[in-house]
């Protein structure tokens, strides 16, 4: 039953692709077009020659929106919640995904890793998805969602057999 990272991983071309120089308003734009593939997590991030090198993913895109003033531990700046979701939402275009990218060496599991080693990378990133990689090479990602279905799965099982 200890499953391997390779056994339940989706490869890069199910996924979308966004460059290392592309805004974080491209990002949003590709995850809605994916949607209908299930893939809503995140995207693959490439640089110029195409090389993945990271992913951004849904929680990029919400550090991307906020504003600086939330980072004031204190509050004593006060926030005016009326109209800033949508100037925020238009502040995507200024961002970059460069700036949000999780690299493949900080999100990274090896294709042969077993998916205790996923949960450890999901707890300690807070990142839904995980950078697959053979070697050096990102091959595929792993979402947060396919490891859970693979916990109720194997959680069943294991209820049926006491």
């Amino acid at each position: 039953m200890d499953k391997k990272v390779r056994d339940i991983m989706k490869p890069l071309t199910q996924f979308p692709w966004v460059g290392i120089r592309d805004n974080m308003f491209k990002v949003v734009q590709q995850l809605y077009a994916s949607r209908k593939e299930g893939n809503n997590s995140g995207c693959a991030v490439v640089e110029d020659g195409g090389v993945p090198v990271g992913l951004i993913s849904i929680r990029g895109v919400f550090d991307a929106m906020e504003p600086g003033a939330f980072h004031i531990s204190l509050w004593s700046v006060p926030v005016f919640w009326e109209g800033l979701w949508e100037e925020r939402i238009r502040h995507l275009k200024r961002k970059m995904v460069s700036e949000f990218v999780a690299p493949k060496e900080m999100i990274g599991v090896q294709n042969d890793h077993n998916l205790m080693r996923v949960v450890y990378v999901f707890n300690r990133t807070k990142i839904p998805a995980v950078a697959v990689m053979d070697g050096n090479r990102m091959v595929g990602i792993v979402e947060a969602a396919q490891v859970f279905r693979e916990i109720l799965r194997d959680a069943a099982e294991l209820g049926s057999k006491q």
